[in-house]
């Protein structure tokens, strides 16, 4: 195992053991001055959020310590450049696109990639252009594209400038990436992937390779989702000439806040130190502890768990074994229902939808808690009534499986006068605003974009079945429309 080196955790140690008297932000001081109530909770972090000193370092243009820690990163994963980003993976993917298109150009992408794609494409009045998504009809979750679905969308608009994929997806889930990489790139068109949920993939051979390894130019992943940084903490690496990282970093410069959280930066240092070192060796233990505990419950409880197998072999090609996907539809129960039933038994579940719950298992579940979350699904599957008729899913979308009408750019729609249209009189208006399903954060619909009767009807089914909506009415009785 390597020596842990932490550059930018030792720049603080040496600042603090110098023993000036801090006239400088921020305000508390080292923590000087917060609330002796939250004192045991944020006090000894607290200790250690500085602002940018010539000893502690900037992130808008490290020369130091972060510099050096961001270099040991990208030496991590394989990079040529690596960047810490203090606003999650969403900051990352905006700058991306802000950074790489521009107004009039065209951006190829998911039909179902993350709400930050359209901010990004807001930011930068490119022009998106869609690959339909499908939802598998046994199972309900939605699919990767095909590499024969990415090349027919490349030979219809061969002026694309960025494409954006989004690997794996929610559901653990991956395509043939590197293949659909290779194929662009033979057009000479580079590629961002938005692999949020696959920072942990690198580490083990038992998960998909990651998108790094298949030659993606942009990869920007959480870690905070499956590593142990804390939430907002992501990171970028880039890889390749197509890009140049002076770019990326003027856009982030614009994007990213002047006075990142040095807690934030401290805890993403800690997880590249983290998996560098003893990180890989909790990671392989997790992913056996699970496929084990999978093994067991599927053998002997009622519980079902999604199966790569169970995929269109044309769309799937690998599955992050971590995440169990839980197929409660199949005993009569919606996800939104079975993720109420598994509080009541002790567990929080990550995710629910029409068809099921997604349980997140990572490096910080060990045997002990294994354990515990065994006891807890077996006493969640005892409850469960086996004769149940199935639940219908909502895998006919029509929002994804369509190519939208798109009247306006997504900027465009931003900048023009809009106005509350009630719910049931929006159809044939052009969307104002962006409306999201929470989680998995994927857009229904986007500014710019004609509204059709099946779109509404879909966010009704979801409404109904109990899914959050993220929009300008969560109650849907009014939705944003451009005026007329």
């Amino acid at each position: 195992m390597e020596e842990i080196q932490l550059p930018f955790l030792q720049a603080i140690q040496r600042q603090q053991a110098a023993g000036r008297i801090a006239l400088h932000m921020p305000g508390h001081k080292q923590g000087r001055s917060i609330i002796p109530a939250l004192q045991p909770i944020l006090g000894a972090a607290a200790a250690y959020d500085y602002t940018e000193l010539p000893f502690t370092d900037d992130l808008s243009q490290p020369v130091g310590a972060l510099k050096e820690s961001q270099e040991l990163l990208a030496k991590l994963y394989g990079a040529d450049t690596s960047f810490y980003l203090i606003n999650g993976t969403s900051g990352g993917i905006m700058a991306t696109i802000f950074a790489l298109s521009a107004a009039g150009q065209k951006v190829l992408l998911m039909r179902n990639s993350h709400r930050s794609v359209s901010q990004g494409l807001i930011l930068s009045g490119a022009t998106p252009v869609f690959m339909p998504t499908t939802w598998d009809k046994t199972t309900g979750v939605a699919l990767p594209p095909t590499v024969d679905d990415l090349r027919h969308a490349l030979e219809m608009h061969p002026d694309i400038k960025l494409v954006i994929l989004t690997s794996p997806s929610f559901h653990g889930i991956s395509g043939y990436l590197k293949e659909q990489i290779d194929l662009i790139h033979s057009y000479d068109i580079p590629v961002m992937v938005d692999e949020a949920h696959g920072v942990h993939t690198h580490f083990s051979n038992l998960l998909p390779k990651d998108a790094l390894e298949c030659g993606a130019d942009v990869v920007i992943q959480s870690t905070h989702k499956t590593l142990s940084g804390f939430t907002q903490c992501s990171w970028m690496h880039l890889k390749g000439s197509r890009i140049a990282p002076a770019r990326i970093q003027a856009a982030l410069r614009i994007l990213q806040t002047t006075s990142p959280s040095y807690i934030l930066l401290l805890s993403l240092e800690a997880a590249s130190a983290q998996m560098a070192t003893d990180g890989p060796e909790k990671l392989t233990r997790m992913l056996e502890l699970t496929a084990h505990m999978k093994e067991r419950l599927n053998r002997e409880t009622p519980l079902r768990f999604l199966e790569l197998d169970e995929l269109p072999l044309q769309n799937a090609a690998g599955q992050d074994i971590s995440k169990l996907y839980l197929r409660t539809a199949l005993y009569g129960l919606s996800g939104f229902q079975a993720a109420n039933m598994l509080r009541l038994h002790g567990l929080e579940p990550e995710l629910a939808d029409s068809g099921g719950v997604l349980l997140m298992l990572t490096i910080a579940d060990e045997e002990e808690h294994f354990e515990s979350i065994e006891r807890c699904l077996r006493s969640f599957a005892a409850s469960l009534d086996t004769t149940a008729e199935p639940l219908p899913l909502l895998t006919d979308a029509p929002w994804a499986a369509m190519q939208p009408n798109i009247a306006l750019t997504p900027r465009e729609a931003w900048y023009a006068n809009n106005e509350l249209c009630p719910f049931n009189q929006s159809v044939g208006r052009i969307c104002g605003e962006t409306i999201t399903v929470y989680p998995p954060g994927v857009p229904v619909l986007l500014p710019g974009e004609v509204i059709d009767v099946e779109i509404l009807e879909y966010l009704q089914e979801v409404k109904k079945a109990g899914g959050n909506i993220v929009c300008d009415d969560h109650t849907l009785t009014s939705l944003t429309v451009i005026q007329q």
